[in-house]
């Protein structure tokens, strides 16, 4: 039974005077739509917008996850290089527009045709010759490296995944993203070009379409992890009451204007959680189904849930974490020593605890992934080494108050 509390008679009179399109009635019960399991998740990915993430200890607070106006769509190009290799599919990222992507190419063709591998700590990684005056752009989430292009805001990120990569879904993301129905298997091959330098084989994906700009970043395909539902406010987790358990009804304090009862925001009927002592709820996206953050003089941490296609493998994400603290690549053996076992929402799964030098300005993490149906799921607490180093207990109370729904 859902319990929902009518809407009190100063703030139903507020959304009378800021929307008379709404009209004066009560709250009425919220209903999840179950995504079908042969529906596109690129498709819902597109379609999913701004992500609210219950909260079983406060009410969302104002403006959290306020839903932005429609983008227009503009031409878009994208031109991904991947070179599979042995123990990692490596991804070299361009989009822009087709004037600015076409203009480059005299740059970005002659690099590509650069890159070669070699082993180091026992595994490949990429080297290639930086086209002068290209500029190091740095590291970003999920990211190995970005590399500016000279005379243009064009930039090549480059990423990195596990071996054997199911191709067609990261085809069909990027189809996805510019706005172009999906591939089937058998055009996958029309969809890439095969491509030899003097150094390596990769093969091309370069394909043209209308794009928001939204999730245009790495290669991830992820799997359905949450439904939607239509709502004039963040959907919250209540108190348990004595007319039922968990009751989820519009969050009054997030209701803003009468935008937001025209879009959809996003819940999740996948599982409930408590949000980490002394945390704020931070922002979600199509990728991070829950953030929380915590900032204080020591400097700051965050605590994310993302779910990814089960192709995902703890060597594989364990060395991706161990690059973005600033570690070298370990072995499956070194990986294994330091790891350990870990059970959330009662599945076994691995933790691995990467924990900085004092000495060294670099960020510190603690990372679980465990295996569910279709998808892998990653819990990750990151930030400052204090931080982290102090809020182990926090995370692991997490970890323990995460249990995913019997239906789900």
């Amino acid at each position: 039974m859902i319990n929902i509390r009518p809407v009190g008679r100063p703030f139903a009179l507020l959304l009378c005077l800021l929307g008379l399109s709404l009209g004066c009635k009560r709250a009425t019960p919220v209903s999840v739509e179950r995504i079908p399991k042969d529906r596109s998740g690129i498709q819902w990915m597109r379609d999913l917008g701004p992500a609210a993430v219950a909260d079983s200890s406060s009410t969302v607070p104002t403006g959290a996850s306020s839903v932005q106006p429609a983008q227009p769509s503009q031409a878009t190009r994208m031109v991904v290089a991947i070179f599979q290799r042995s123990d990692a599919a490596w991804f070299f990222k361009i989009t822009g527009s087709p004037e600015k992507v076409a203009s480059t190419q005299s740059q970005w063709q002659p690099f590509l045709n650069t890159v070669r591998f070699e082993s180091k700590s026992g595994s490949e990684r990429p080297v290639w010759e930086l086209p002068d005056p290209w500029s190091d752009g740095g590291k970003a989430q999920m990211v190995f490296a970005i590399l500016k292009m000279a005379g243009s805001d064009l930039e090549v990120r480059i990423s990195r995944l596990g071996g054997q990569q199911d191709l067609l879904s990261n085809v069909n993301r990027w189809r996805g993203q510019l706005g172009l129905p999906p591939a089937t298997s058998d055009s996958l091959d029309q969809q890439l070009t095969d491509q030899q330098s003097d150094h390596a084989s990769y093969r091309l994906f370069d394909q043209k379409g209308q794009s928001t700009g939204k999730s245009m970043g790495g290669p991830f395909m992820r799997s359905q992890a949450m439904g939607t539902v239509p709502s004039t406010g963040v959907a919250v987790k209540t108190e348990n009451s004595a007319a039922g358990q968990g009751a989820v009804e519009p969050s009054l304090e997030a209701v803003q204007s009468p935008l937001l009862a025209r879009n959809e925001l996003a819940v999740n009927p996948k599982f409930t959680l408590d949000a980490p002592v002394g945390y704020e709820l931070g922002k979600t996206s199509a990728m991070v189904v829950a953030r929380y953050v915590k900032q204080s003089d020591k400097g700051k941490v965050q605590i994310s849930v993302v779910p990814l296609t089960a192709i995902n493998r703890w060597d594989d994400n364990v060395n991706f974490w161990r690059q973005s603290v600033g570690l070298q690549p370990a072995t499956a053996d070194e990986i294994e020593s330091m790891s350990q076992a870990v059970s959330v929402s009662g599945i076994d799964g691995k933790m691995i605890k990467l924990l900085s030098d004092a000495s060294v300005d670099q960020p510190s993490l603690i990372g679980v992934m465990i295996k569910r149906k279709d998808a892998a799921w990653f819990f990750k607490m990151m930030g400052d080494r204090d931080m982290v180093a102090e809020d182990q207990s926090v995370f692991d109370a997490f970890l323990q108050s995460f249990q995913f729904k019997p239906s789900s």
